[in-house]
């Protein structure tokens, strides 16, 4: 992205400022960091827009670990399989429970290690 701040004798430029910290806008294209957490208030126009000119968006989709994703699911079966348990108490199908109730201590053991 080509930098708008080349001629950074622009007093247009210097005019945006943080009304806490004082920082500029072309400080904050310089460094690429914010001055204070006032500046995100001050300068959240011009930050969206560079943000959609240069990302697909403002909000992360991006990967996250392995490890975290199993958990994840295991986490949900678990609750499924709950729920089904508790189902079965309720319908007195104690066959059924007691292989659901086997089902999540194994879950359990997969949490865990």
């Amino acid at each position: 992205m080509q930098d708008p701040f080349l001629g950074r004798k622009n007093k247009r430029i210097d005019r945006f400022r943080c009304g806490f910290c004082q920082t500029t806008f072309a400080d904050v294209w310089e460094n690429r960091f914010l001055g204070c957490p006032c500046c995100y208030t001050s300068f959240i126009e011009k930050v969206k827009s560079i943000l959609n000119s240069s990302q697909k968006g403002t909000v992360h989709k991006g990967k996250f670990p392995l490890r975290w994703s199993r958990k994840k699911i295991l986490e949900n079966d678990l609750q499924k399989v709950r729920k089904n348990y508790q189902q079965c108490l309720a319908d007195q199908n104690y066959e059924m429970a007691e292989q659901l109730r086997k089902k999540m201590e194994r879950i359990q053991e997969a949490l865990f290690q």
